[in-house]
């Protein structure tokens, strides 16, 4: 799956970094931000792996 974010895109890396910063692991394994929205996933989850996909999409873009 290729992601990428161009720079107009500076909403869609700003919601993947805010998604990072609360899907991260919690105690036991589980994503945290899962869990605060009542579902038990394991880290890393979906949203997540979306999440960074898009960040290092960007990264790598820029090291171009």
């Amino acid at each position: 799956m290729m992601i990428v974010a161009w720079k107009h895109d500076a909403a869609l890396l700003a919601q993947a970094q805010a998604l990072l910063d609360s899907h991260r692991p919690g105690p036991g394994g589980l994503c945290q931000g899962c869990h605060e929205l009542g579902h038990l996933t394991w880290s890393p989850c979906p949203q997540a792996g979306w999440a960074r996909a898009v960040v290092d999409a960007e990264a790598e873009r820029g090291a171009q």
